[in-house]
């Protein structure tokens, strides 16, 4: 079965989050514990919604961050449209995968382009103000109280003021844990390059970290 013949179409592919987990098949062992290859051939081959939703499920927060990376930390709706956007793309490109690379590697490809996509056509994200109850937990442990609340969103804002190539690659290296390799990969250049805008993006948010304690 191809992906053009699978039995899934995108308003059915964009409630599989909302919906409640389905029912394993007791013949098809714990989805959750295959590899992605094995899930993308039951996908594939047999159009299961199932082994889609472990998918899905696997990958979700790690695109909906991908997507922030490129958007800013201001747009949480949108990345989370972004994402959808991603697994739908995903859904009926399946086939297409070759093995060339990791899939993740592959996944989050689709994700850096569809949200760079989004950007362009949707311009009105600047200048919005953060709201923190819609960001991502930071990927350290901070303070409790008005000190932590305080340093969480002087992170969030200093990755706003961050360029966009190295706000994602802080996303990539601090949020999603990629090595400096795989994100080389994900964003198809020099491992270098990563390490030169990693570097200079560590500089910029101590810097500005450093001016926020001091408001």
């Amino acid at each position: 079965m191809t992906a053009a013949t699978l039995p899934l179409n995108a308003n059915a592919l964009l409630q599989l989050n909302k919906a409640a987990p389905a029912r394993l098949d007791p013949d098809a062992g714990r989805p959750d514990a295959w590899s992605d290859e094995a899930l993308i051939e039951a996908i594939v081959k047999r159009g299961s919604e199932q082994h889609f939703r472990t998918l899905l499920a696997r990958y979700k927060v790690r695109v909906h961050h991908i997507a922030l990376s490129v958007l800013g930390p201001t747009q949480a709706a949108q990345a989370e449209d972004v994402a959808q956007e991603v697994f739908i793309s995903l859904y009926r490109r399946l086939d297409q995968f070759r093995g060339d690379c990791k899939f993740s590697t592959w996944v989050y490809r689709l994700a850096v382009n569809a949200a760079i996509d989004f950007k362009r056509v949707n311009t009105r994200h600047a200048g919005l103000a953060i709201d923190d109850a819609s960001l991502p937990g930071v990927p350290f442990e901070i303070p409790k109280g008005s000190d932590g609340r305080k340093l969480e969103s002087g992170v969030h804002q200093a990755l706003l003021a961050l360029p966009e190539s190295q706000r994602m690659m802080v996303y990539l290296y601090y949020w999603l844990e990629l090595k400096m390799r795989e994100i080389a990969e994900v964003l198809d250049c020099p491992q270098g390059t990563v390490k030169v805008y990693l570097k200079r993006a560590r500089a910029a948010l101590a810097e500005t970290l450093g001016e926020f304690k001091h408001d």
